[in-house]
């Protein structure tokens, strides 16, 4: 029988969930929001996409504004309406399952992506420098794409909606095996292959740049020298998203491997409610890459912040050009 001490503590739990998933969720979409469409349109400039790199860091942004907009949006929505419109129809319950399935492990592989072109680029083997080219860039993104698409696609026949309690539904699967299997599936595809990975293209580039052995190509330099700065500054803010990504992704699968291990047999009313608001806690700290990677870029380079100060002169001076704001300063001259 669960006494009236589980119930107040169990509505404390509920009470700073609302909170965080409103409050910080709200937070976390609206900087991510403006993030990353000020990363998109300073990769898509012309001096910029003509990197392989950008290519890839503009993949990266996109899939992280559906992110922000298919999975947290939805989430915040939630939580701050006390309502839930993801279950009222099996559809929206399979397509928003398969949806934020596939939004976030796409824009975990970009970075994947992102991390084997920095190592490519680092070689000191020539022929394998060649290989970072925009042509690769372009295939790998839509060959990664495809497949996270295509392999997910079973959820729309499974994901359906569960009932765990009266008035509370999730998303979800009655079948163990596939429980099961999205379990292992969600753990080995979309966070140990994507982190063992990044994890040693990262530590393999690091070596690459220690070593400084980049050989020219035919006795001529592969690169200027205003390209071989643009590059480096390309792979620190690759080899910083993909610490920070580590850093963020891993308390979630380790919780989950740890509750898979252990179970809850036994487990109190409270200890069950406490593990269910930290499994939230722990989905929610999963968005700050997808949120705050701008933000990331802005510190680690100083390239990067120029060309975002330059755009940010180019929208002042379109929405309010200079004569205009030359006459206002005159008017409020005259006034006074």
């Amino acid at each position: 029988m669960t006494s009236s001490t589980d119930i107040s503590i169990t509505d404390q739990y509920k009470s700073i969930q609302i909170q965080l998933f409103s409050v910080a969720g709200m937070i976390l979409f609206s900087f991510g929001i403006v993030g990353n469409l000020l990363n998109c349109i300073v990769f898509m400039k012309r001096t910029m996409r003509q990197n392989p790199s950008s290519i890839y860091f503009t993949a990266i942004a996109f899939i992280n504004l559906l992110v922000l907009m298919t999975v947290l949006l939805p989430i915040v929505i939630l939580y701050a309406t006390n309502s839930s419109f993801t279950t009222q129809t099996i559809l929206r319950c399979k397509v928003g399952y398969y949806v934020a399935t596939t939004f976030l492990m796409l824009s975990r592989y970009y970075l994947v992506l992102t991390a084997i072109d920095r190592a490519l680029f680092t070689s000191s083997n020539a022929l394998v420098r060649q290989r970072s080219t925009r042509r690769l860039a372009y295939r790998s993104i839509a060959g990664v794409t495809l497949f996270i698409l295509l392999y997910h696609i079973y959820l729309l026949a499974i994901i359906g909606v569960v009932q765990l309690s009266p008035g509370y539904d999730i998303c979800f699967t009655n079948s163990a095996f596939f429980t099961s299997y999205i379990f292992y599936s969600n753990l080995i595809i979309g966070f140990q292959i994507p982190l063992l990975i990044s994890a040693l293209l990262t530590i393999m580039t690091l070596k690459n740049i220690r070593r400084a052995r980049i050989r020219p190509m035919n006795d001529i330099s592969f690169v200027t020298d205003v390209r071989r700065g643009k590059d480096r500054q390309f792979i620190g803010m690759g080899l910083s998203e993909v610490v920070v990504y580590i850093i963020f992704n891993s308390p979630a699968p380790i919780r989950n491997v740890y509750r898979e291990i252990t179970g809850s047999r036994g487990e109190s009313a409270e200890g069950q409610t406490f593990d269910l608001f930290l499994q939230n806690v722990f989905y929610i700290v999963v968005f700050i890459i997808p949120a705050m990677n701008f933000y990331i870029y802005l510190i680690v380079s100083k390239a990067y912040r120029r060309k975002v100060i330059h755009l940010l002169d180019e929208f002042r001076e379109h929405f309010f050009p200079r004569n205009l704001r030359n006459q206002q300063i005159a008017t409020v001259g005259t006034v006074t």
